[in-house]
């Protein structure tokens, strides 16, 4: 299953998804950076996943609290090895991006498939402020050859090169805190 594909034939039946990504972990976790889970059907209907147990399902109830109020929002979760009782053992941590998807960013999802069905590298870039708003989300694929490109992103930063660059070279998601918000480079 390809998560990409899932996400552009949902958006032909549904006006928003919600879309739960690990951006970052630390240590032992049950799924690693890059796991993807589309959330559905009102928030009720998960594709994908993230690792299961109850922190999948904190992140289903943070989703639908988040797609009545289309706002994105990272959680960050402990999974102590002393907490057996709640299933969280694996002793890291991780960080999740849960983010609203409407049907407007179909066609932005699509160019990601056929980016990705073509063996092409590309990032994608999302942007979002203090209070969740999705301010943009853009792609950058290097095959265009016009290194020029990276400028016309809403990236204010001189580290943000170098963070385009260090995910496309390392296939790991950069972080970039602003003062209005965050950067995710994935």
């Amino acid at each position: 299953m390809d998560i990409f594909s899932e996400i552009v034939s949902t958006l032909e039946r549904e006006e928003h998804i919600m879309l739960a990504t690990i951006i970052s972990t630390s240590g032992s976790t049950p799924a690693s950076s890059f796991s993807k889970m589309l959330v559905k059907e009102n928030g009720n209907v998960p594709i994908g996943t993230i690792g299961g147990g109850c922190m999948e399902g904190d992140v289903l109830l943070y989703a639908r609290r988040l797609l009545e109020l289309n706002k994105a929002e990272i959680l960050s979760f402990n999974l102590r090895e002393d907490d057996i009782e709640h299933g969280l053992i694996c002793g890291g941590s991780l960080d999740i991006l849960i983010e609203p998807i409407s049907k407007s960013d179909q066609s932005l999802y699509q160019k990601i498939t056929t980016l990705r069905g073509e063996g092409k590298d590309s990032v994608l870039i999302t942007v979002f402020s203090t209070d969740g708003k999705i301010i943009s989300k853009e792609i950058y694929s290097p095959s265009n050859n016009n290194e020029n490109e990276i400028n016309r992103f809403s990236l204010n930063q001189p580290e943000a090169k170098a963070h385009i660059e260090k995910a496309l070279r390392h296939n790991e998601i950069q972080r970039e805190k602003s003062s209005g918000g965050e950067i995710i480079i994935e």
